[in-house]
């Protein structure tokens, strides 16, 4: 009977010692970003300025951030969008290949999007178990890349410490005063 206890005891110890590995400690900035350059011929291939923090198999995000159309008239309409064209769609995609600046997806893409419009790939980092140890934020937007904070997991989120986007996402009009 002691015997089985003790199995037990040291199956158990493994069990959390495994658990316990499988737990990722994350802060700053965990995303790599880079600009589309253009669409492929194929609806599941894009070129980007960079590769560099991207890997075959990782999932990532394809969004557009800007290009929509907005009243800049001096009417009480002034700021309403008048057309979307594709500001603020995105996707996920996983990464089958990478040749180049070429990158393929497993899928083909499912929206259009504007190259004028500021796309971006951004990594998409997969945790089974995260805990934010220390300030988790993003790449500043910087007219063609950055703004967005983004993981996923297939376990549980402990946050011991800030996820701040604040400050690195599209910068507003400008702040102008009339006489």
């Amino acid at each position: 009977m002691q015997l089985k206890n003790i199995l037990l005891s040291i199956m158990l110890l493994i069990f959390c010692a495994g658990t316990a590995n499988s737990q990722t400690n994350i802060g700053g900035v965990i995303n790599s970003y880079t600009a589309v350059t253009a669409f492929g011929l194929c609806a599941n291939n894009i070129m980007v300025a960079s590769t560099s923090g991207f890997t075959v198999g990782n999932t990532v995000i394809i969004v557009q951030m800007q290009g929509a159309v907005i009243d800049e008239t001096n009417t009480a309409s002034f700021g309403s969008v008048s057309n979307y064209q594709s500001a603020g769609l995105w996707e996920k995609a996983t990464i089958a290949s990478i040749n180049g600046n070429e990158v393929s997806f497993t899928k083909n893409l499912l929206n259009s999007y504007q190259l004028s419009g500021s796309v971006q790939m951004v990594s998409l980092p997969l945790y089974n178990d995260a805990i934010v140890t220390s300030v988790l934020t993003g790449t500043p937007w910087n007219g063609s890349t950055g703004g967005i904070v983004a993981l996923q997991t297939t376990g549980s989120l402990t946050l011991n410490n800030n996820i701040n986007a604040s400050g690195i996402g599209l910068a507003g009009g400008p702040n102008t005063q009339v006489c």
